[in-house]
């Protein structure tokens, strides 16, 4: 199963949309607020991935954000976190962007314990944190 959480519902109506056009009958969508712990609604260990796409300039409680990441993750799970960088030219306003590196401490803070980048081109940066 894929869960797919966001805020707005119109951006769930567009997952539910497209899957169905492709044919994919494994997602859940689900209207959440994920700055609030147990704001996923998952249970503890529940799910072994998790991808946080260019959403955390859109979040202001971030280190909650990666709280609710490592609460529903399995032992062992992944993590990956895939951001703007200061190179992009579009997407939102650099002073809204989170740098590389306090994406890297956020993970640290949270107590994931393994944490790899990944080359994500000359506009992105992206991590891997395994719990």
């Amino acid at each position: 199963t894929v869960y797919c959480f966001d805020v707005l519902e119109s951006a769930l109506e567009a997952v539910k949309n497209r899957a169905y056009i492709m044919g994919i009958n494994n997602i859940v969508t689900q209207r959440s607020n994920l700055e609030k712990l147990h704001g996923s609604g998952l249970k503890d260990g529940a799910v072994a991935h998790i991808v946080m796409r260019k959403i955390l300039v859109q979040n202001d409680d971030k280190p909650t954000l990666f709280a609710e990441a490592f609460r529903v993750l399995q032992d062992s799970g992944t993590l990956l976190v895939v951001g703007w960088n200061e190179n992009a030219v579009e997407g939102f306003d650099i002073l809204a962007r989170l740098a590389p590196e306090k994406v890297v401490q956020l993970g640290k803070e949270t107590g994931f314990t393994h944490i790899t980048p990944i080359d994500a081109g000359l506009y992105h940066y992206a991590y891997v944190f395994t719990k």
